[in-house]
Parts: C-alpha cells; structure tokens; sequence
C-alpha cells in the first residue's frame, strides 16, 4: 500500500505530496481513496506498535524498497472484494490479503511516472486537502470536448478521472466469425445508441476468450469509422 501511495506521487494524474495522495477525497463521505481518511476511523485510539510498525514500514518504502510485485501498480482492494472498477485495470499481483493494479496502456509503464514530490506535507491544512492538493505538475486542462479527440477510448476511474487509450487494439469487424447473428444484433443496437435513438443494454455471453471484448471493439470502430469526429461514440 506504501509503494501504491508512492507510485500516485509519481504519476502526473495525481497529488505530489504523500499526504495529497493518502487523503484525496477525505472532505467526502464516500469516495475517499484511502478508506481511513474518511470512515473515522482517526478518531479511534491509536495502536502503538502497530504504528511503530507503520513508521518502520514507511521509512523502508522512502529509502528506496520496492516490492517487484506490486510493481507500478496506483491501485488495490481488499481481496474479499470486487469493485466495479477492477476489469478496467490491468491486475498486476495479490500479496497478502490485497490485489493489486495498474492503469491500462503507457500510463500504467515505469517510465510515465515521472512526477516530482512537491514537499511541504507539514503545510497541507484541510482546507488544501480538500481542493485536492493543488501540487499538480500538469498545463491548462484541456476542454472536455478536445480531450476527446486525443483518443479512441477512455477508460473511467473512482476518482471520477478519464484514462485516455490513444489507440485501443483491436481486430477488424470482417475477420470475426462465426458470430454473426451476435454482431449483427450489437452493431443495429449500438447504431441506434449512437443516433441518439432508443437502444437496449447489451448482454454477451460466453467462456473467457471467445471473443466478446473483440466483438465489442470492433463494433465501435465500425460504426465510428463514417461518422464525423463530432459524433463518434
């Protein structure tokens, strides 16, 4: 959790500071991206050694220690757990009680967390945290609508954050087979969608690698392939 906290320090999409990091969202009831920071428990007694522990665990993590598993994983869950957002990551390793991952694409290599620590954690008041910890490393944000032209795809995270996929990788629509009667149903269901017309959710079945993320994908780049940037899905 250590490395995980660390990694987001690094990574341009969030805080650059430990305590940035650790208490983003804690002005929410829910949301919060450390449970700790907004579910009162810091209300309660401390445990002594175990924040002895914490501390020895803390300082090993800031002289240098990496655990090769978790690698540049930004996020993890408890194991009894399935959050929504999990398929969307790229799971990296379980140690312990907790799974592990990392963010699909460049933005999940080594070599994208190039964030430097902005310091001052002994100056954080709430009322930063509560903005988010502005020690951000990042230009003008672009508008929503420019944003979307920089990629095929988003891939959507708890934060509420859009994870752009500059090219998602895919098969063209002609080479699937023997899925036709499925193609054929999804691609009228999402033209519709896309016309801005009534549709149905869509539900595709079947044993993992038969093909349904394929489908999907190559549905969507179908029909955005003669649609005008402005109305693509």
């Amino acid at each position: 959790m250590v490395q995980v906290v660390l990694n987001r320090l690094r990574h341009p999409d969030f805080p650059k500071s430990v305590c940035g990091v650790v208490y983003q969202g804690a002005e929410r009831d829910i949301g919060c991206q450390f449970t700790f920071t907004c579910d009162g428990a810091m209300k309660r007694p401390v445990d002594g050694e175990a924040w002895d522990e914490a501390k020895k665990i803390a300082q090993r993590a800031l002289g240098g220690f990496v655990d090769r598993a978790v690698g540049t994983a930004t996020y993890y869950h408890a194991d009894y757990v399935f959050p929504t957002w999990a398929p969307t990551l790229v799971k990296m390793a379980k140690v312990g009680p907790h799974v592990f991952y990392r963010m699909a694409g460049a933005e999940g290599a080594a070599a994208y967390l190039t964030g430097r620590y902005a310091g001052n954690e002994l100056k954080l008041v709430r009322a930063v945290l509560r903005a988010g910890d502005k020690h951000t490393q990042k230009g003008k944000p672009a508008t929503e609508r420019e944003s979307f032209k920089q990629a095929d795809a988003y891939v959507w995270h708890p934060d509420g954050r859009l994870a752009a996929v500059p090219r998602v990788s895919r098969v063209e629509l002609f080479l699937l087979r023997g899925v036709d009667r499925m193609r054929d149903i999804l691609m009228e269901n999402t033209e519709r969608f896309a016309n801005g017309l009534p549709a149905n959710n869509a539900l595709l079945w079947g044993a993992r690698g038969m093909g349904k993320s394929s489908l999907v994908k190559a549905a969507h780049a179908s029909i955005n392939a003669d649609r005008k940037p402005a109305d693509q899905l």
